[in-house]
């Protein structure tokens, strides 16, 4: 996919482990008292071996979230679960043109707008108390 937001992704690859640290539960940011340099030319990385294996990080990291979320005391309401997937949606596949991409692209914006749905609604089963399986 070369358009829908993926595009854009800077990911530290290569680093000395001894001179930066991660920070953060889920999408970890490393720090570095460095500089860091970053690859002229693209670099083709495959995260998922499939749909169902990017429904399950999905929802994994959801749950991440979401109780990164809840020990923050983060509230939730209608609003998230009504408006910030569809906006997500309309992020990915009209502001940064997924739909360039096709068919892929209309599924990896949809994809994307679940992920929200799964944070809040993970953040909203801790509030209530319901146990997952």
């Amino acid at each position: 996919m070369n358009y829908g937001g993926c595009q854009r992704d800077k990911v530290v690859r290569l680093f000395l482990k001894d001179s930066c640290k991660y920070r953060g539960i889920v999408h970890e940011t490393i720090f570095s008292n460095g500089k860091f340099g970053f690859f002229k030319n693209k670099i083709e990385h495959y995260s998922y071996k499939n749909y169902d294996h990017y429904m399950s990080k999905m929802n994994h990291y959801g749950a991440l979230r979401g109780k990164e979320f809840y020990e923050k005391g983060k509230k939730v309401n209608l609003y998230h679960f009504l408006i910030k997937p569809p906006a997500r949606f309309v992020i990915h596949y009209f502001i940064r043109l997924g739909f360039l991409d096709g068919f892929p692209g209309y599924i990896f914006a949809k994809t994307q707008a679940y992920g929200v749905y799964t944070k809040y609604l993970k953040l909203w089963l801790l509030k209530k108390g319901i146990k997952e399986n």
